[in-house]
């Protein structure tokens, strides 16, 4: 991937981190976030997820996007209604 494209996409992705982090830590209205940024942050990770493995073992960070990931996970149990 072309370093351009890998900046703008980590960029993304970091934001998307500190929306999750701030979900987590209550910073934000736990059901606004879900219900105005969970699909596009769901999709975003579905494409996104093999680069954020990739990345993962390449920096050796295994928690790297995890918060991101969490709130993908508890955006589609809201979406089942569990």
């Amino acid at each position: 991937m072309p370093d351009e494209v890998d900046n703008h996409l980590i960029t993304l992705l970091d934001y998307y981190e500190f929306l999750a982090t701030a979900y987590q830590e209550g910073s934000l209205d736990k059901h606004t976030i879900l219900h105005t940024r969970g699909g596009p942050m769901a999709r975003g990770f579905a494409v996104c997820e093999g680069y954020i493995r990739d990345r993962r073992k390449q920096l050796q960070a295994p928690n790297l996007y995890r918060n991101y990931e969490n709130l993908v996970r508890d955006f589609e149990q809201a979406q089942l209604g569990l």
